[in-house]
C-alpha cells in the first residue's frame, strides 16, 4: 500500500501467499414481527445454518529494483464477504445469498531521491463482482395493496406468498 517502500527492496522479490478466512456466522431470532398494519405476526422460519462461507484469499507481488528506480507489481483482494442462509430462514427478508469479491491489480514505480527519502505512485485497477438475494413477502405486499378482503381470496396472505429478488452486478474501476 506504500509504492515508495519498493525502493528498500534491492534485489528482485516476488511473494505469493494468502489467507484462509473461516467465518462463523449464527444467526438467532428473538423476535421478528411483520409489520403491525397487517397484523403483527412472527415470522416464521429457522434459525438458518451456519451463514459464513469459508474462502482462501491469495495475494502476489513484485519488486524489480533497478538502481534508484523499482517496479513493481500487485494482485490482492481488499475486501470481501460471502454468507449463504437457507430459503427457509427468518431472515430471508433481508438477505439469503451475499456475495461479494473484489480484486485489485497494483501497477507500481518508485524512485529512490536519498537513502531516506523516496517517491512512488501506483495505479489501483479494482474488479467488483456483487451477488445478492432474498425472499420477497408478497402476501404482505398483496394485504397492504389489495386490503383484508381481496387478497386471502387470491392466496396473499402474510408469509404465504413469498417470491425471489436477486441483484448481481459487476465493474472495474
Amino acid at each position: 500500500f506504500n509504492p515508495g517502500a519498493m525502493t528498500l527492496q534491492r534485489k528482485n522479490l516476488v511473494s505469493l501467499g494468502g489467507s484462509l478466512i473461516a467465518p462463523n456466522a449464527e444467526f438467532s431470532n428473538d423476535g421478528s414481527y411483520t409489520n403491525p398494519k397487517v397484523g403483527g405476526l412472527p415470522i416464521q422460519g429457522d434459525n438458518g445454518p451456519n451463514g459464513g462461507v469459508n474462502a482462501l484469499v491469495p495475494n502476489f507481488y513484485f519488486i524489480h529494483p533497478e538502481g534508484d528506480l523499482s517496479i513493481g507489481f500487485a494482485v490482492n483482494s481488499p475486501f470481501g464477504l460471502s454468507t449463504h442462509y437457507s430459503s427457509t430462514w427468518v431472515g430471508r427478508y433481508n438477505a439469503i445469498d451475499t456475495d461479494l469479491q473484489t480484486i485489485s491489480l497494483s501497477p507500481a514505480i518508485a524512485f529512490r531521491a536519498t537513502e531516506d527519502l523516496s517517491f512512488g505512485a501506483a495505479l489501483n485497477i479494482d474488479y467488483a463482482s456483487a451477488n445478492l438475494t432474498n425472499a420477497i413477502d408478497f402476501g404482505t405486499i398483496g394485504l397492504g395493496v389489495l386490503g383484508p378482503k381481496l387478497a386471502p381470496s387470491l392466496g396473499l396472505l402474510p408469509q404465504m406468498a413469498d417470491g425471489y429478488g436477486k441483484v448481481k452486478g459487476s465493474d472495474w474501476a
